[in-house]
């Protein structure tokens, strides 16, 4: 018998993926199944199987393959890595934040967050997802690497929090959640409310709100957002 060679399988894993990836693009995360991708793949179940033993596998394989190929953690560390005045960083940082929402919203950004919600329903599935997840998420890597720098410019004398930095990055931790829900669920699903059209969500305009709030908070020059 023939050997094959890996490319072959990662060429099946692939394909396999990018039905998933479909499926989740017709209906919600928590209704998609493993019936559903093996009918979109077009192979045998076992053809399927083979590579994927469970939808949560399938959804974990999803979400390293985005976190791998995603140029997102490039450019936030391309930021912080160069030189200029603390705020015009953070101000790059929260248009690079506002851009990728923008970009993924009707794609990953929506597989994420049904994710998100079907998962905190189910402790043991959410843990099990934590642990094979070895690509770390994009938004994990910007809080990190924003807290960080934070930290170094309150030490070094340039930040002077009004309010103790934690609390900062619990209000940032919270309005990134916040944003992201609440932009994906106006323009993915279409929810009314008592917004007009006029007042949709619109993530550029409320990463610029946040980011002067944080500037302010930090006692930095918010005067720069007008550069924003």
């Amino acid at each position: 018998m023939p050997k094959v060679n890996e490319s072959y399988f990662e060429k099946k894993k692939n394909q396999i993926l990018d039905a998933a990836f479909s499926v989740c693009m017709k209906k919600p995360a928590n209704e998609v199944t493993m019936s559903d991708i093996v009918k979109e793949t077009g192979f045998s179940h076992g053809g399927v199987y083979k590579y994927y033993s469970n939808i949560d596998d399938i959804f974990i394989a999803l979400s390293n393959r985005f976190n791998h190929i995603s140029d997102f953690k490039d450019k936030i560390s391309g930021i912080f890595a160069s030189e200029g005045k603390p705020e015009k960083i953070l101000m790059e940082v929260f248009h690079v934040v506002s851009e990728d929402i923008k970009n993924t919203l009707l794609g990953y950004g929506k597989i994420s967050f049904e994710l998100g919600t079907l998962f905190a329903n189910d402790p043991e599935r959410l843990l099990y997802y934590r642990s094979q997840v070895t690509e770390a998420s994009n938004y994990d890597f910007l809080i990190e690497k924003t807290f960080h720098f934070m930290e170094k410019k309150t030490a070094e004398g340039y930040f002077k929090p009004i309010i103790p930095l934690h609390d900062i990055y619990m209000l940032i931790i919270a309005s990134f959640d916040g944003i992201t829900r609440d932009v994906i669920l106006s323009k993915c699903y279409q929810l009314k409310g008592p917004l007009s059209e006029n007042d949709r969500f619109d993530e550029t305009k409320l990463m610029r709100s946040l980011c002067a709030s944080i500037l302010l908070l930090l006692s930095g020059n918010s005067d720069m957002m007008e550069e924003y």
